[in-house]
């Protein structure tokens, strides 16, 4: 099991990446929105792998 951490913004985000364990596979900042997030996420983990997500949700200012 992989466990994803996003940090979503207008126009860069930041997601990670950590094993069962908690060890941090890897992370990253995307420029850009949904689609180049999307398009990242997606050449970094393998399709056939489960995948939990977790997040925090703020209302914007």
């Amino acid at each position: 099991m992989l466990y994803v951490g996003l940090d979503a913004h207008w126009r860069q985000s930041t997601f990670c990446v950590l094993d069962g364990h908690g060890r941090k596979i890897l992370s990253r900042t995307v420029q850009g929105r949904w689609p180049e997030v999307l398009e990242e996420v997606g050449k970094r983990m393998d399709c056939r792998t489960p995948v939990r997500r977790c997040g925090e949700v703020r209302p914007s200012k």
